[in-house]
C-alpha cells in the first residue's frame, strides 16, 4: 500500500514541476518585447536603387496584343450569338447544307453515267443525224426537215413526193434544197422562221438573184396562192431549180 502512494506522489510531482521551476522557453518568446527598430527612408532609397519596375516594352506589346485578340474574339462571339439568335438562322443553314447535298448527289450521278457509258461503250444519238426515207413508207414531216434541213437527204424526200403525185410538195422540198445549198454556200444565213422576202434581200448581190427570184415566186404562187400544179408545170419549173442547185454545191 505504501508503494502506490510513493508512485502517485512521483508522477503529481512531476506535472507540477514546469510550474514551480517557470515558463517554458516557447511561452517565455511568445512573452518577449517586441524591440523595433526604425527604418530609415535613407536606407530604402538606397535598397531600391538601379530597380526598374516598368513593364518591358516587348512584354506590355504582348500583353496588348493578347488584350485585343481577347476583345475581338468576344465581339465575334457577340455578333454570332445575334445572328444565331435571329429568325431564319437555323433554317438558312439546313437549306445552304440540303443544297449542297443535292450538288453533290448530281454530281456522283453524272460521273457515275460516263462511268458507265464509258464501260459499256454506249454512245449518245448524234444531235444532227441526217434524216433519210430509204423507201420507208409514211407522210412527209416539214417541221423536222426544216429543223436539220442541213443534214436532211431533200432528194429522197423529193422522189417520194413524185412518187406520191404531190408535185406541190415537191416543189416545196426542191425550194428547201436551194435554201439548204445556198445557206451551205454562206450565201445567205438559213433561219426557220425567216420569210422569203429576207432570203431575196440576202442574194440581191449574188449571181444567182434572179434565177433565185424567179423559184421563188414560182413557189410562193403553187405553195401559198394555190396555183394548180400538175406534172407538166413541175417538169417546166424543175430545170430552174436543179440549176440553181448544182450552181450553189460548184
Amino acid at each position: 500500500m505504501k508503494s502506490y502512494k510513493y508512485v502517485i506522489a512521483l508522477v503529481l510531482g512531476l506535472g507540477l514541476a514546469p510550474s514551480v521551476q517557470g515558463a517554458t522557453p516557447y511561452e517565455q518568446y511568445i512573452e518577449e518585447d517586441v524591440n523595433r527598430r526604425a527604418f530609415e527612408q535613407q536606407d530604402w532609397k538606397k535598397a531600391i536603387e538601379g530597380l526598374n519596375y516598368e513593364e518591358p516594352a516587348s512584354q506590355k506589346k504582348r500583353r496588348e496584343e493578347a488584350e485585343q485578340r481577347k476583345r475581338q474574339e468576344g465581339q465575334h462571339g457577340e455578333r454570332y450569338e445575334a445572328m444565331r439568335r435571329e429568325p431564319g438562322f437555323g433554317m438558312s443553314s439546313q437549306l445552304g447544307s440540303a443544297i449542297l447535298k443535292f450538288l453533290a448527289i448530281l454530281l456522283i450521278a453524272v460521273v457515275v453515267a460516263i462511268l458507265l457509258r464509258a464501260i459499256l461503250g454506249l454512245e449518245m444519238a448524234p444531235r444532227n443525224k441526217k434524216i433519210r426515207r430509204q423507201g420507208i413508207s409514211g407522210p412527209i414531216n416539214l417541221d423536222e426537215i426544216e429543223e436539220n434541213i442541213h443534214e436532211t437527204d431533200l432528194d429522197a424526200y423529193i422522189r417520194q413526193a413524185l412518187a406520191e403525185g404531190d408535185y406541190v410538195l415537191a416543189i416545196r422540198l426542191y425550194y428547201l434544197a436551194i435554201l439548204k445549198e445556198l445557206s451551205l454556200k454562206k450565201a445567205i444565213r438559213w433561219k426557220k422562221d425567216k420569210t422569203n422576202r429576207q432570203y431575196l434581200q440576202e442574194m440581191q448581190q449574188s449571181a444567182l438573184a434572179v434565177p433565185f427570184g424567179e423559184a421563188t415566186r414560182f413557189f410562193e404562187q403553187a405553195w401559198y396562192g394555190g396555183r394548180p400544179v400538175g406534172e407538166s408545170e413541175y417538169r417546166q419549173m424543175e430545170p430552174t431549180f436543179r440549176e440553181l442547185v448544182d450552181k450553189a454545191k460548184a
